[in-house]
């Protein structure tokens, strides 16, 4: 059984991932950082200390950029392109469906019958809209789920077996993890496995540790001192970073609304996981109902692991204020596993439950998705509440609620279709929404055409555009170019475009050569400045609501042009 699965999963979560990446174009600022920083790694041969546009990235370790410049290096490029970013998180997301299906299938090698637990909760995850987005995103976070995910598994395999190796890849993946994204890795970590640890301590369900486990902890927290430290100590003394530095992006000013920009609820992340989770997050209470008034079985301590796992880390992040799905990508292999759970005790139950009437749930709910939800819909009630339900999510969504009725009524037998059904399913994104985006959303048009017109060693002088309330690294990405930042004046009371054209004028002013700016018709309409205007592209990066996102290269008109 598990050859045949794995020779579904393998296959069917590689083509999930990575259906049309080849022609997919960066999107987000934050897959910019990624791919650019990884690009300069190969222009400058500094691979310890991460630089953007020149300037010392200090708010991130390297890991995920490394990951990137290798894929590149190994591709035989000495260029950095949007699929060599993709892979890498690509790769990421099938090692987590895989962990998801071993983890399941150790734990059901006991039973003395056949079980659906491990496919249920490859399946369940891989199907899941928010893993499967970011399965197809180049942002860290995947990376950084898989060490997390690992490092559980390790821990998780030594407690419950003795298993040395297990423990020691675990605190590998831990350390792993410190190099993606610093101290979070333990955040999502630490606090859950050692509470599940004590309580754990006197439940007959595990065998007691051997006499001496505590010397491999230390020989493996000496690991992750061995992989981090020496890095740590060179990347502190040749970045300068100091803890201002370092609070600004991962410390306490994730706390501060002020500093963040972010005004979310605390229960946010309560009301957001749902939608991205759809449709299986409305089985989950048949992890509860499946273990209600049931004796402790091979299985138990997964479970309260994975409560533990999920539900400590969905109370620290909703502290807080800067919320974002990727953030909660950790959260979604607890989860998967314990609905897989629940899903495989009522199916082996049937008769606790209606089964047409849980199918005829989820039949209402395929229905009723597109039509409450569906973008640019007046009134849309699904929106309001979860403004994360975009297309491709709502789509997701309603076609997985649809086969999930049908599959439940019909019988289990026919599950293992569901790899093909989201292979379709991810297919028919990539035609429908993501080939759109390509077009209409990413900057690369206009990148191109700037390359195309300024020389390479004219400086390029950028007024938000590059640089401004967000940076948009996928324009530094596609520019392939350092961009000049120009210095603002010291008016505490002036607004950013002010501030950028009072800068643009003066720059102007005593220009002795050709000036190349990047800039936007907000900070233009503000000042009076004799410009040609060389290229522009209108609703740039997809933002259609305020007309400062329509771009334009201009230069002086005072010089001949070259």
């Amino acid at each position: 059984m598990h050859v045949k699965a794995l020779l579904l999963v393998v296959p069917a979560t590689l083509a999930i991932a990575f259906i049309g990446v080849r022609q997919r174009h960066l999107m987000d600022s934050s897959e910019g950082r990624v791919a650019r920083v990884a690009q300069e790694m190969l222009q400058t041969g500094n691979w310890v200390v991460p630089h953007l546009n020149g300037e010392v990235r200090k708010e991130k370790p390297a890991f995920s950029s490394w990951c990137v410049a290798a894929t590149a290096m190994i591709c035989g490029s000495d260029r950095v392109e949007p699929i060599h970013a993709f892979i890498p998180p690509g790769l990421a997301a099938l090692g987590l469906v895989l962990l998801a299906y071993a983890w399941a299938a150790r734990e059901s090698r006991t039973l003395d019958h056949p079980t659906l637990f491990p496919v249920f909760a490859a399946v369940i995850l891989a199907g899941t809209p928010g893993f499967l987005l970011q399965a197809r995103s180049a942002e860290l976070d995947m990376l950084l789920a898989f060490f997390v995910g690992l490092t559980y598994w390790g821990f998780y395999t030594f407690r419950t077996s003795g298993c040395k190796a297990a423990l020691l890849i675990g605190y590998v993946a831990l350390a792993l993890g410190i190099h993606t994204k610093a101290h979070v890795a333990l955040i999502l970590t630490v606090p859950p496995l050692v509470l599940w640890h004590i309580w754990e301590r006197n439940r007959l369900a595990l065998t007691l540790p051997a006499a001496g486990a505590w010397r491999w902890h230390l020989i493996g927290i000496g690991l992750v001192l061995l992989l981090v430290v020496p890095y740590a100590i060179t990347f502190i003394q040749q970045s300068d970073i100091t803890w201002a530095d370092f609070n600004r992006e991962g410390g306490t000013a994730r706390f501060d609304e002020s500093k963040t920009g972010h005004q979310e609820p605390f229960y946010w992340y309560f009301i957001q996981i749902p939608g991205w989770f759809l449709p299986w997050f409305l089985l989950l209470p048949l992890a509860l109902i499946g273990a209600r008034n049931e004796p402790p079985d091979a299985r138990s301590p997964l479970r309260r692991l994975c409560w533990l796992w999920f539900g400590v880390n969905l109370i620290v992040f909703s502290l807080l204020t800067a919320k974002q799905r990727h953030y909660a990508v950790p959260f979604f292999f607890p989860l998967a596993i314990l609905i897989a759970d629940g899903v495989e005790r009522f199916a082996r139950s049937p008769g606790k439950l209606s089964r047409i009437g849980i199918g005829g749930i989820f039949l209402v709910l395929a229905v009723a998705v597109p039509i409450l939800a569906w973008p640019h819909r007046a009134n849309s009630a699904l929106i309001d509440i979860y403004p994360q339900l975009t297309q491709s999510v709502i789509i997701l969504t309603a076609v997985l609620s649809f086969l999930t009725a049908v599959v439940w009524m019909l019988g289990w037998r026919i599950f293992a279709t569901w790899w093909l059904v989201l292979v379709c399913i991810v297919g028919l994104r990539f035609l429908i929404i993501e080939s759109k985006d390509i077009y209409e959303v990413s900057p690369k048009r206009f990148c191109d055409n700037v390359r195309r017109l300024v020389p390479d060693d004219a400086p390029l002088y950028d007024f938000g555009v590059a640089k401004g309330s967000v940076y948009r690294a996928q324009v530094l990405f596609y520019l392939g170019r350092r961009v000049t930042l120009p210095e603002l004046p010291d008016d505490s009371e002036a607004r950013l475009p002010e501030k950028h054209a009072a800068a643009l004028t003066a720059l102007f002013r005593d220009a002795r050569e050709t000036i190349y700016v990047l800039t936007n018709r907000d900070v233009l309409s503000r000042v009076s400045l004799d410009y040609e205007v060389l290229t522009t592209q209108n609703d740039f990066l997809g933002h259609t609501k305020k007309d400062m996102y329509d771009v334009v290269l201009i230069c002086n008109k005072s010089e001949p042009r070259p």
